[in-house]
């Protein structure tokens, strides 16, 4: 079984370093995303201001090429690798998903 049969979704993972990687607006900061989904985000942790597990989170994705999205969720997991949220409420729109991976795959790029 693949990661992305686990979740259920199919990441888009950012390389660490990348010029163009999505934002996450939340509590007046601004958190690189290391990867996104559908249903679920895994931003830059801040040094040591890491977020609670269970806890609710808000906040707004600005993509590069694309719209802002207001997104809701939990933070299933915080640590030095980043942190991990899972939507609840208000989740990334398929077609925004789509846009991004071909955005992230460039031109002249096939398959899957």
């Amino acid at each position: 079984m693949t990661q992305a049969e686990r979740r259920g979704f199919e990441r888009i993972d950012y390389a660490a370093g990348a010029a163009e990687r999505p934002l996450f607006l939340s509590g007046g900061g601004t958190f690189e995303i290391m990867d996104c989904a559908e249903r679920g985000i895994r931003y830059a942790a801040l040094g040591d201001r890491l977020p609670e597990v269970g806890s609710d989170v808000r906040g707004t994705i600005r993509f590069p090429e694309g719209p802002e999205v207001p997104v809701e969720g939990v933070v299933v997991r915080a640590a030095g690798d980043g942190v991990a949220v899972n939507f609840t409420q208000i989740w990334i729109d398929k077609e925004v998903i789509e846009r991004e991976r071909r955005r992230v795959r460039g031109p002249g790029h096939f398959g899957r």
